[in-house]
């Protein structure tokens, strides 16, 4: 595209990987990996998701982990910064700089607001591409949606990142590129690292959260969209991972029927007429015990494997 003299000029970098239908929730993990790959993480949306497991603090929403994030920095040794201003002007400030220093963002917007199969119609968390930014507005490029670059004007932009859901103007970057290479099986140690650090944690946030849907604590739609976005990219990892390590090959196949069975639960809770409330609760409370019996068999997988200590990175 031809820089317009009204709109910001965008970044020469490559082109945003883009994976289309991305099932709902992943956005987050898509965009970071779109700007790992750009310092020159190579395939990194096989690479990042080093984690499993659950979060929940209110709301309706039963989230992954989100450990992946500090998987990243620590396992590939990159400096992935994860941003929040309370006043979205602030954002857009931090978003001019880094983009005229040559570093695109990730940034969270109200969906509601973008052409989605979510505009005008609800006020969902979405993450897309800044790749220029001024006075006037702002360049996106949005992996899921569309990959053109889009220009939204200054008013435009603020409004969408002050949104409840933009979780103050969330914002992830990448400034230099990974410091290291790891091997098969230091990332293998990685997820088995995250498994037993995160197995008391994990465990109480799902029965916490089963608990408020029983108790009626969550009032609106159960939704595990956030669970099921972590699973699709522990599946892509420990794909990625079982080309090299064949004794991983089972745990592939349990986390990918994981992932299917996840999004189902989410698309039965959101699509009209799809299950009852109480049918949709013992769906969750059923995966949520599938996944801790899948936890410990991959966990013994992984414990199998040899030592890492001599493998070059």
């Amino acid at each position: 595209m031809m820089p317009d003299k009204n709109k910001p000029g965008t970044l020469s970098l490559p082109h945003p990987r883009y994976t289309g239908e991305t099932p709902f929730g992943s956005c987050y993990q898509q965009s970071v990996a779109n700007l790992l790959e750009w310092q020159g993480l190579g395939d990194a949306a096989d690479a990042i998701g080093m984690s499993w497991g659950f979060s929940w603090t209110s709301g309706d929403f039963l989230e992954g982990s989100g450990r992946w994030l500090e998987s990243v920095r620590t396992v590939h040794g990159t400096d992935l910064e994860d941003l929040r201003f309370p006043l979205a002007g602030a954002a857009l400030e931090f978003e001019r700089e880094s983009v005229a220093s040559g570093h695109p963002v990730a940034a969270a917007v109200d969906s509601y607001f973008l052409p989605s199969p979510f505009e005008n119609q609800r006020h969902i968390t979405h993450c897309v591409l800044v790749i220029g930014a001024d006075s006037t507005g702002v360049q996106v490029v949005d992996p899921m949606n569309n990959v053109s670059p889009a220009f939204y004007g200054f008013d435009d932009w603020v409004r969408m990142r002050s949104a409840s859901c933009a979780q103050e103007s969330r914002t992830f970057l990448v400034r230099s590129k990974p410091d290291r290479v790891p091997g098969p099986l230091r990332l293998a140690r990685a997820l088995a690292d995250d498994l037993r650090a995160g197995k008391e944690r994990d465990e109480a946030a799902l029965s916490a959260y089963l608990t408020a849907c029983d108790e009626g604590i969550v009032t609106g739609t159960p939704d595990v969209s956030g669970v099921a976005a972590e699973r699709l990219y522990l599946a892509l990892f420990l794909k990625a991972l079982a080309q090299r390590l064949p004794g991983l090959r089972p745990a592939v196949e349990a986390v990918s029927s994981l992932e299917r069975r996840w999004y189902l639960a989410h698309t039965l809770a959101i699509e009209p007429g799809g299950v009852s409330r109480a049918r949709h609760i013992r769906l969750i409370r059923d995966l949520g015990q599938r996944e801790l019996e899948q936890r410990r068999r991959t966990l013994a997988l992984l414990e199998a494997l040899p030592d890492d200590t001599e493998e070059n990175e």
